[in-house]
């Protein structure tokens, strides 16, 4: 549904290029960096 979108889909697939060359390989642990970041921003 949302990979419909291009926009959205070059977005996520820049943010897991992102992950990937900074050593992060596991989809579950992109996750967690994702939530501190949005975590870290709304109460930052």
């Amino acid at each position: 549904m949302f990979l419909s979108n291009p926009a959205l889909k070059s977005l996520i697939d820049r943010l897991w290029n992102n992950f990937w060359s900074g050593g992060i390989s596991n989809p579950l642990t992109a996750i967690e960096q994702i939530t501190y970041l949005f975590v870290y921003e709304t109460n930052g």
